[in-house]
């Protein structure tokens, strides 16, 4: 900035900064991310921005006392959760969880304990409180490579490593409450890797299952779940205790229940099975036009009938019908590059998320759609100065819509009737509006200058005239508000 003052970024997510023409030099505190910096650059004495690798990009606008993220999120996405219309997160290369809480306006990118630069975070899960989730994955050294589990009690801003084995791969891990999930991979010497917890993971133990190699899992309640691989398995003990259903020709890669009944698995050589009876009978279904023979890599399953899955050629396609007919859609990537997704989580037949491959350079992730259909709240970035526009859908014609604020995160608040805010208390209300001939209102609002640069959370409530639920609530959404 002048001959006294300079920053300095490089590896392993630090940045020096010197005040007396680098006689001395202090380490300024990012966030946790192991991405390296290529650059930075000063306007004045307060305002600052780094890059670096994976789109990372921090601000500063007290001269480097506190750095905040403005990444796009990550590339090299292993795999993708989505819990509503806001909260999403993604598993990625180099040991990282990145997150979105307002509809993927901000991504915000985590080092997971347990994991290094060299590590992979390959799934991610996340409980319907958008706090309590599991991260798994393996971590690389020049001579071993150790599976590894770590948890996050606040939405994913910080982990701690949980579980550790040597010569495995931990692949798939689903979040049945705040307290209990399952994990399974595989072993590098002879054995079979499934563990469980009932405890917030201070204690994980074996389960009983058959011997193989499995990749996913998903579970529809704290009792009924299923595991893909090499065989497709169930359980209907929470995880302790695993039957096999059938043992599909190829190896399956992931697999999707809607309720305990409906269910879809997809594998290699263009395999796409279905049941409809919890998994006693699984039905071969046809392959989307012109994928036939290609290798399928995700699935995400909205209602008995209607899926989205996710090809090894940069396609993804949906069905209403149950496999009757698909539509096959291309994804956006940059020319000389080619996309290919490998993950997927949608929250209703159009809208949701989906994750590339490492084996490309433009691995997103994308989104589908710019609005839920469900009753739902989404709004851009909040920058100090500007104005700011909150997007609520899916209310009927000529409900009033009410929008509440919190500066103190998402949580139990205030109740009217049976239902309560998702608000940590004070709740703020913003105002009130009416939903259109399309069932949305937009709120919007002048943000003062010298507003407090903290972190809000938002959500929405409307009456439904109905006497069993006489009220409805969006989901939350959490954005900090910028300079």
């Amino acid at each position: 900035l002048d001959a006294q003052r300079a920053w300095l970024v490089g590896a392993g997510g630090e940045i020096l900064v010197t005040t007396d023409g680098w006689s001395s030099a202090t380490v300024q505190s990012t966030p946790a991310s192991h991405s390296l910096f290529w650059g930075v650059s000063f306007a004045d004495a307060q305002f600052g921005l780094a890059v670096g690798e994976e789109g990372q990009i921090l601000a500063t606008h007290d001269g480097g006392a506190h750095w905040t993220q403005r990444d796009s999120g990550g590339m090299d996405v292993h795999g993708v959760d989505a819990n509503d219309a806001a909260h999403a997160w993604v598993a990625l290369a180099r040991g990282d969880v990145a997150r979105t809480a307002n509809g993927g306006a901000q991504w915000r990118t985590s080092a997971v304990d347990g994991f290094s630069l060299y590590g992979t975070v390959q799934d991610v899960d996340f409980t319907q409180d958008n706090l309590h989730g599991w991260a798994v994955g393996w971590d690389e050294t020049f001579s071993s490579t150790s599976g590894r589990i770590s948890r996050s009690t606040d939405g994913g801003r910080t982990w701690a490593l949980q579980f550790s084995v040597p010569d495995g791969y931990v692949e798939a891990v689903a979040a049945l409450d705040a307290s209990t999930a399952v994990a399974t991979g595989n072993l590098l010497t002879p054995g079979n890797l499934f563990v469980r917890t009932g405890d917030g993971g201070q204690n994980w133990q074996n389960v009983s299952a058959p011997l193989g190699h499995y990749s996913a899992l998903d579970f529809v309640d704290g009792q009924h779940g299923w595991a893909a691989g090499a065989r497709i398995l169930s359980t209907t003990d929470g995880g302790f205790t695993w039957t096999e259903q059938t043992n599909p020709q190829w190896f399956m890669h992931d697999i999707d229940f809607h309720d305990p009944q409906h269910g879809w698995a997809v594998g290699a050589f263009g395999t796409i099975l279905r049941t409809v009876d919890g998994g006693t009978n699984w039905s071969p279904v046809a392959a989307p036009p012109g994928l036939a023979g290609t290798t399928f890599t995700g699935v995400s399953v909205v209602a008995p009938g209607v899926a989205w899955i996710t090809a090894f050629s940069n396609h993804v396609a949906r069905t209403k019908d149950g496999g009757a007919n698909w539509t096959v859609e291309s994804l956006p990537f940059e020319p000389g590059f080619s996309a290919t997704p490998s993950c997927v989580a949608f929250v209703d037949a159009d809208y949701g998320w989906v994750g590339g491959s490492p084996r490309v350079d433009n691995g997103g992730p994308w989104r589908r759609a710019d609005e839920p259909r469900s009753f739902a709240l989404l709004n851009d970035r909040i920058r100090a100065g500007g104005n700011v526009t909150f997007r609520v859908g899916g209310a009927a014609p000529g409900d009033p819509i009410l929008l509440g604020l919190s500066a103190a995160g998402i949580g139990l608040g205030p109740c009217f009737g049976t239902v309560c805010w998702g608000l940590t208390p004070p709740v703020v209300h913003l105002g009130i509006g009416v939903g259109d001939a399309a069932g949305r209102h937009a709120f919007t609002f002048s943000v003062p200058a010298s507003v407090p640069l903290v972190e809000v959370s938002l959500q929405a409530v409307r009456p439904t005239g109905a006497p069993a639920a006489p009220y409805a609530l969006t989901n939350t959404t959490t954005t900090p508000i910028e300079p």
